[in-house]
């Protein structure tokens, strides 16, 4: 669960001082997946994808996962 060690009242602040999710070591998530969830959390929305590339995006990695 991303941030478990913050309270959730302070989530909100977390996010906005500049924290972003990490994915733990040894995580075997695909590497196209860890690009979206970076390009989803950058600061200016305007560089961040719409839902229309994000649904695309996560069709293939979970196409790719199928294989």
């Amino acid at each position: 669960m991303p941030y478990a060690e913050v309270e959730t009242r302070r989530v909100a602040r977390h996010i906005a001082d500049g924290h972003r999710p990490k994915f733990p070591k040894g995580t075997t998530a695909d590497k196209h997946l860890r690009r979206l969830v970076k390009r989803c959390c950058l600061r200016n929305p305007d560089r961040r994808p719409d839902f229309t590339i994000i649904a695309r995006k996560l069709a293939k990695v979970f196409d790719a996962a199928q294989d």
